[in-house]
């Protein structure tokens, strides 16, 4: 396997933007898709010696919940 697998079909990526306040990879297809790398600070902490480690685990930042409120439509 060569570099990150998002699912997405074989298709133009048109688009790559960071979000810089929640962190996130956006990527968007020439197909009008879009994807989007939810956190990356761990690519950004990666270095070579978790390679060579058995297993690592990634801190986690806490998550956040959208609630919908009746007002919108």
């Amino acid at each position: 396997m060569d570099g990150i697998q998002i699912g997405a079909s074989d298709v133009a990526v048109r688009d790559i933007v960071i979000q810089e306040r929640e962190t996130d990879l956006v990527v968007c297809t020439f197909g009008r898709g879009f994807y989007i790398l939810d956190d990356y600070t761990p690519l950004r902490n990666f270095k070579k010696e978790i390679l060579e480690k058995e297993g690592h685990i990634f801190p986690v930042k806490d998550a956040k919940m959208f609630v919908q409120s009746e007002g919108f439509r």
